[in-house]
């Protein structure tokens, strides 16, 4: 990181923690600045000692009165301090790789113009773009209608470039690397998921699976299904899409340590997923709703139970249950 971008982050630190005052002046000498400690408070007998030492070539930071060490950034998330909205893309980085996992080890591609939903959150009253106030309270209303919870609103982005217009953001990570998509938000005649400028898409939140949730992954056609399903502490990802539920589609990491259970939709296509599914998959079949979405919405309070309740089977199982019923 350059000294001047250094600079440009201690200014907004100072400005947001000390205000106007006499306090967020910081002091450069030599290769080095000193500020008032946001941890601590620094001195309380003299306004003019500045004990936190940044070093502007490392953006590394100590303070000397009470020993807090760390970068510019772990300084930030320490004084609960959102990065400002121009965000660059080592910054994203970083905030991103402290909001989910410590395993991002490429640099993100690059995000169209915009901000994450969180920072739109802790900024809205600075934010002075009524254009981008709407949007992202439509997004937020969207939000809530599918379900999410407030936990998990770090997944999503909005884009203000033009080619990303009525779409939110999806984020997500896939073998150490951030991938997106956009989500259609609002009702138009434009299709309802949106590929990144330039790749395919890769299973979504493959690095919230654990054993900590038992040894099942549900595969998902949806993105809100396979969210909802880890809001509510079970193992999901997402495909995008019935094309994409195939087994040679799932990551070997995850289909050699836990058990597979497909959860397609319950619509026109189920007939053709379970025409090219092997006849021992495990499956589970939601009853009279479409997804995993739609029957979250319809049982909030008592979730867990309604979704433990139904059955997991073996395709060949259906096959024989359907052909009994013909029978009858």
């Amino acid at each position: 990181m350059s000294e001047n971008k250094i600079i440009k982050l201690l200014e907004y630190i100072a400005e947001k923690s000390w205000g106007g005052l006499e306090t967020a002046r910081f002091e450069i000498k030599n290769d080095e600045a000193f500020m008032r400690c946001p941890v601590c408070g620094d001195s309380k007998k003299s306004k003019k000692k500045r004990r936190l030492g940044i070093n502007l070539s490392t953006g590394v930071a100590h303070c000397f009165n009470c020993g807090w060490s760390g970068t510019i950034y772990s300084l930030m998330k320490e004084i609960e301090l959102e990065p400002p909205t121009d965000i660059s893309l080592s910054l994203f980085k970083e905030r991103y790789k402290n909001n989910i996992n410590d395993i991002i080890k490429d640099p993100p591609q690059k995000l169209p113009k915009g901000l994450l939903l969180s920072q739109f959150i802790s900024h809205f009253k600075e934010i002075e773009d009524n254009e981008l106030k709407k949007k992202g309270y439509e997004i937020l209303i969207y939000l809530k209608t599918r379900g999410v919870k407030k936990e998990f609103f770090k997944y999503f982005y909005i884009p203000l470039d033009k080619y990303w217009e009525d779409y939110v953001l999806l984020l997500y990570q896939y073998k150490g690397q951030i991938n997106f998509q956009g989500n259609l938000y609002k009702k138009t005649n434009k299709n309802k998921y949106l590929h990144r400028k330039n790749g395919k898409y890769t299973p979504a939140f493959v690095e919230l699976v654990s054993k900590e949730k038992g040894n099942i992954v549900y595969i998902t056609e949806g993105f809100y299904d396979a969210l909802i399903l880890n809001q509510e502490n079970y193992n999901a990802i997402c495909v995008f899409g019935l094309g994409n539920m195939k087994l040679e589609k799932i990551p070997k990491e995850v289909t050699t340590k836990f058990d597979i259970v497909w959860l397609p939709d319950n619509d026109k296509t189920l007939s053709i997923f379970l025409n090219h599914i092997h006849s021992n998959d495990y499956l589970k079949i939601l009853p009279f709703v479409k997804d995993i979405n739609e029957f979250y919405l319809k049982h909030k309070q008592d979730f867990r139970m309604r979704f433990n309740a139904i059955p997991i089977t073996k395709k060949i199982v259906l096959e024989m249950r359907n052909k009994l019923e013909v029978l009858k």
